[in-house]
């Protein structure tokens, strides 16, 4: 006999030592239940204090009842919300033997649901072979089911036996397990023989349960009574006389939890098993090494190294205990993990090779405090535009909830700034805000650039008011450095007297300005090729003269566009220029299609240096849309979500947050981080004034293992003018540890001060150009002339109103001065003629208010083509026949022709054609339209 417990007392393993262990840990599933089973109990592991209250085995007059019962209301918090507790026992860390003669003598409760099992498990962890002495459905109670499961199924056998009915009293059940069979027994009799499988030949340890449900047993019905009990009067073992000569070296208990301990070492102790025979002599050796989603490392143990060693057994010795020494500390960190190995035997096998440790954290974490850095940032101011100083409040100790600091900028030093060295003229002030978790957030303070020769300024940046947490470093400093030539001279002496200024430009042509529109262009990248972006600039004022004027782009924004973004690869520039009499030139900025998924991108298109006129518009902006679909990501994944949020400002001096939840899927074990960017976008595009602060909000998004969301929180700030909603895009991007899915969504500031957003009246239209000379030896016709001649003839239509001009037609170029007015052609001006309107601009400004004059200089023709025609269709007596159109850009380089099958209706026939690279043979002028 190599085991016996006759259960005159019951000897539970406190998690050390003991000969029955009570804590689930086989067969799949959560560490308290077989959910694979589908099952309904809990088993109750009797060190967990939680659950100390339920104790399902007892020990009466030499009997052991397993008991399962309704659980406790008191504990479903910590055994999630299980109906059934109940109790099971095993000798994985105490007994194991290879081979040999298991026996069971018990009484089996009665009633449907109820499963009761005593059965073999290998010890090196697997969960086949198996072998299962016992197993009965309690509804069943005169049937005995015996199986040998194998891990290969062609040796897989079960024997289903027919016996007096086990719950009326005790029965044997039994199992002789040899290297070539193995035979059950119910009451010494044999009721079946398997053969033995080739993976049936390593050490087995012994286990006896009481399960409830399942999917073979079914749920209790309102026939089965609790507390039900199976009782047990001994569970023997015996050594096989053919069975091989075989020591197990196992490790237990599998998992050691404790404090690390402020200072000196805290002992994890393991205690290392050794059964079979042990008549001999053994050693094994052992190591320690981090695991886990936080490994330990050797500084988390006394000497500074991870600890191993060799453990030996004398001749007898059954148990040998391996000391881990962990070295307290007060450093706040998250909880370590290591792993704790056995390996090189010599004289015996190992079947349990491993056990963890985890080194619980006991330093409290303080409050959170927040900083300001650098200490000084010294900066250019540069020449025009805003340079950004940008400090970082990094904010330390618990993070877990939000916290939030006002700044301030005041000027400070022996030559302070003051509002104006600032964007918008005022000192920058606002409120930096961290949500749950995060640790740092930018602070971007916009310094005007100028060409004024200064000192050097200095300002101060002071964090205050803070909620959530306290300020440890309140304040930082600035220093704008002067970059306009001179020296910034320090305190006495007095500076030199600054350099004359450089003497002026010479004046433009009086009254010549240039201005870029629209304010912004919005168009998709495309896959490939180039997707034009085109910008008109207007010449207004004295046009009797030329002009140019360079342009050029840049990226801007929070995702700013880059050379590879455009054609050729390079930022584009050139130059705009003006003949005398042109109003208008177009700029097409090229953008190069891709299919790489990325954020819209910006860039600014500036013009500068002009020559023969004033700028008065400089700047322009273009967002270039994201139009490729991302892969959907595998793995750990990041999404933005809801896809739009809109909400009232709020007035002025609120702070309305849009927040955003960032979800996290997949293996959420480790780390993951993900920036997030705002732009604004849409009709009417949110600038970074409509944000606190006055920046666009930015930063990084923190997941720490197992967390699997986290809110950004968008502060919008209110204010008292009434506006059009405006419109806001987040972006994520940069993600570590996970690909985003989710990578956009929009928000939607409402105006809430009433009254209604007009557009600007636009501008007045510019002078027409002066006509061209007429033919020379013209006829030249005044009033309503009725007839012209074979050569060329002048109509001068100017003193009348309305004019009906017939016998247009031969060879002659036909000039008509139109000033006010309207007229209406009267017959068939033969292909091929040539018939000019001069002054026409003049005219279409009388009736359509210079939307056509606005047309010359945009490629883009249809629309303004068809423009034409409803102006030429609200003109008396304009009937029958087809009408060709041909029209020249102001750059002449674009020529339209233009056919309408029915004049006096929308439904005829319209063709458009746009032909470039042409030269004018007829000599018009913008705003002049040759019909034929």
């Amino acid at each position: 006999m190599t085991f016996d417990d006759e259960f005159n007392t019951l000897n539970l393993s406190n998690g050390t030592t003991g000969t029955w262990y009570t804590q689930y840990n086989f067969g799949g599933g959560d560490v308290s239940t077989f959910t694979n089973n589908g099952e309904l109990e809990w088993y109750i592991n009797a060190n967990d204090p939680n659950t100390a209250s339920v104790k399902p085995w007892t020990v009466n007059n030499g009997i052991l009842t397993i008991t399962a019962n309704f659980a406790d209301p008191s504990i479903q918090p910590f055994i999630d919300n299980y109906t059934y507790t109940s109790g099971t026992l095993n000798t994985k860390f105490s007994f194991s033997q290879l081979y040999g003669y298991f026996e069971v003598d018990a009484k089996l409760p009665a009633g449907t649901g109820l499963w009761p099992a005593f059965w073999l498990l290998p010890t090196n962890g697997s969960f086949r072979p198996e072998i299962d002495v016992m197993e009965v459905i309690d509804q069943q109670t005169t049937s005995l089911w015996q199986f040998s499961h194998p891990s290969d199924t062609t040796y897989d056998r079960f024997f289903n036996t027919t016996v007096p009915d086990m719950s009326q009293g005790f029965h044997r059940y039994g199992v002789d397990w040899e290297p070539d069979k193995i035979t059950f027994y119910f009451d010494g009799q044999v009721t079946g023989v398997a053969p033995t499988a080739p993976d049936q030949n390593s050490p087995m340890y012994m286990l006896l349960d009481l399960a409830v449900g399942g999917s073979w047993a079914g749920p209790p019905d309102s026939t089965t009574h609790f507390p039900a009990g199976l009782q047990v009067d001994y569970i023997r073992a015996y050594q096989s006389l053919t069975a091989p000569t075989v020591t197990n070296l196992a490790l237990a208990p599998s998992s050691f939890t404790g404090n690390e301990g402020n200072s000196g070492a805290t002992p994890f102790t393991y205690t290392v098993v050794r059964t079979g025979d042990v008549t001999g002599s053994s050693s094994v050796t052992w190591s320690v090494a981090g695991s886990g989603a936080n490994p330990t490392d050797a500084t988390d143990f006394t000497g500074g190294v991870l600890p191993q060693g060799t453990l030996s057994f004398a001749p007898g010795q059954t148990s040998a205990v391996i000391t881990v020494n962990v070295a307290g500390d007060t450093t706040i960190e998250p909880n370590e993990q290591f792993m704790l190995t056995l390996s090189n035997p010599t004289g015996a096998t190992i079947s349990g090779p491993t056990a963890t440790g985890i080194v619980l954290n006991d330093d409290a974490v303080p409050p959170a405090s927040l900083a300001i850095s650098p200490a000084t940032i010294s900066l250019s101011e540069g020449n025009g535009g805003v340079t950004y100083f940008v400090y970082t409040v990094t904010r330390s100790g618990d993070i877990s909830g939000p916290s939030t600091a006002n700044f301030a900028i005041t000027g400070s030093g022996l030559h302070p700034a003051d509002a104006s060295d600032f964007q918008n003229g005022v000192l920058p002030s606002g409120q930096v805000f961290f949500g749950s978790g995060e640790s740092s957030k930018n602070i971007f303070i916009p310094v005007n650039g100028d060409t004024t020769t200064e000192s050097d300024e200095n300002f101060t940046i002071t964090l205050s008011n803070p909620t959530g947490a306290s300020i440890s470093t309140a304040s930082g400093q600035g220093v704008i450095l002067n970059d306009d030539g001179g020296t910034s001279p320090p305190p006495p002496p007095p500076p030199p007297p600054p350099p004359p200024p450089p003497p002026p430009p010479p004046p433009p042509p009086t009254g010549t300005s240039l201005a870029i529109g629209p304010s912004s262009v919005s168009h998709s990248e495309g896959d490939s090729g180039a997707t034009p972006f085109n910008f008109t600039v207007t010449r207004s004022g004295d046009l009797s003269g030329a002009s140019s004027a360079n342009w050029s782009v840049a990226g801007s924004g929070t995702a700013p566009a880059s050379a590879t973004d455009f054609s050729g690869g390079t930022l584009p520039s050139g130059t705009v220029s003006f003949a005398a009499g042109q109003a208008s030139a177009t700029i097409t900025v090229n953008v190069a299609g891709d299919t790489a998924v990325e954020p819209d991108e910006s860039f600014t298109l500036t013009l500068s240096n002009a020559t023969g006129a004033a700028i008065t518009t400089a700047a322009a902006s273009g967002l270039i849309l994201n139009d490729d679909a991302a892969e959907p990501p595998t793995g750990t994944t990041l999404s933005l979500s809801p896809t739009t949020i809109s909400l009232p400002e709020g007035d002025a001096g609120a702070t309305t947050y849009f927040v955003y939840t960032v979800t996290r899927t997949g293996p959420v074990d480790g780390p993951s981080t993900v920036m997030f960017s705002v732009g604004g976008s849409g009709a009417a595009p949110a600038s970074a004034s409509d944000f606190q602060g006055d920046v666009f909000p930015s930063g990084t998004v923190f997941f720490g293992g197992g967390e699997t969301t986290k809110q950004i929180f968008i502060p919008v700030a209110g204010d008292a003018t009434t506006e059009a909603d405006e419109g806001f895009t987040v972006t994520l991007s940069n993600p570590t540890g996970g690909a985003i899915g989710t990578s956009l969504a929009t928000g939607m500031i409402l105006n809430d001060d009433g009254g209604s957003v007009s557009p600007p009246p636009p501008p007045p239209p510019p002078p027409p150009p002066p006509p061209p000379p007429p033919p020379t030896g013209a006829v030249t016709h005044t009033g309503a002339t009725q007839a012209g001649t074979a050569g060329d003839d002048i109509f001068d239509l100017s003193p009348s109103i309305t004019a009906n001009i017939s016998g247009y037609d031969v060879s002659g170029h036909d000039v008509f001065g139109v000033a006010t007015g309207a007229f209406q052609l009267v017959g068939t001006e033969s292909v091929g003629s040539n018939l000019t309107m001069v002054d026409a601009s003049a005219w279409f400004n009388a009736i359509t208010g210079a939307q056509v004059v606005r047309w010359f200089g945009d490629p883009n023709l249809m629309d303004s083509v068809r423009d034409v025609d409803a102006v030429l269709r609200s003109m008396p007596g304009n009937q029958g026949g087809g009408r060709l159109v041909i029209g020249y850009a102001a750059d002449d380089t674009h020529l339209a022709l233009y056919y309408d099958s029915d004049p006096t209706s929308l439904g005829g026939t319209v063709e458009v054609a746009v032909i470039t690279n042409l030269t004018d043979p007829h000599s018009l002028s913008a705003g002049d339209f040759l019909f034929v």
